[in-house]
């Protein structure tokens, strides 16, 4: 009986289904977050890791809305990105939602210098404070206040993009390389650095907005970590 149930469940999916799921699941694979299926579920809001993996392996059921939204958070993703037809189906859902109370959440600031300019040895994250950012604006972000971290940025090497002295909110659940966005990262030879990432005939390099500094090749027998995604900049005027 019970295993008719599940095929009877399993019928209601369709190849477009199985397809979101199928692509879901690569994105999700290849985003380096260093979480398990069931701490993934929780903190993003999609449900326990039974309903993680049944999303991610198209089983059962088609993927839900609120599991949708809660991929796209915790991958820094569009829902579009694996589901057009969730896309749409959240754009129009939002057209008539209520306006929420954009309340304020803490985002840790730790004590380590990025730095922008021939690079700092990173010390161990100790909290001085926090800084204080809308639920919507993380939410924008694709970032929670969890994986969120405040830093420093010291050196010119990213200006004008990036200022020296300015603060910069990373998220550290982003580690996922693409083309011509700024991450910070760890360079053993200099400690933690914020640089664009560049991929040139299949290479990657750390390259500077400032061009009177060298761009750095990857994987050129030096391991560089990506620490996480750029996400916004603060500096004094």
């Amino acid at each position: 009986m019970e295993k008719e149930k599940t095929r009877s469940k399993e019928a209601r999916l369709t190849d477009e289904n199985r397809a979101e799921s199928a692509k879901l699941k690569a994105l999700y694979e290849n985003a380096r977050h260093g979480m398990s299926q069931a701490a993934f579920g929780m903190e993003y809001d999609i449900g326990n890791q039974g309903m993680v993996w049944q999303c991610l392996n198209g089983k059962q059921a088609p993927i839900s809305l609120k599991a949708a939204r809660g991929f796209a958070r915790g991958l820094g993703i569009e829902i579009s990105a694996f589901s057009p037809r969730l896309a749409a189906l959240a754009a129009a859902n939002a057209e008539f939602a209520e306006v929420e109370t954009d309340d304020y959440v803490d985002v840790k600031r730790v004590n380590v210098a990025l730095a922008a300019g021939h690079g700092n040895v990173p010390e161990i994250e100790e909290l001085v404070g926090h800084l204080k950012f809308t639920k919507s604006f993380l939410r924008s972000c694709g970032v929670t206040s969890g994986s969120a971290r405040v830093v420093n940025v010291t050196g010119p090497s990213m200006e004008p993009t990036i200022k020296d002295g300015a603060v910069l909110l990373v998220n550290t659940n982003n580690r996922e390389p693409v083309n011509n966005v700024i991450y910070a990262l760890a360079r053993p030879t200099d400690g933690l650095i914020v640089k664009r990432l560049v991929q040139i005939g299949g290479e990657w390099f750390a390259r500077s907005d400032n061009r009177d500094f060298k761009d750095i090749p990857i994987g050129d027998g030096e391991p560089i970590t990506i620490i996480g995604r750029a996400l916004w900049m603060g500096a004094k005027l």
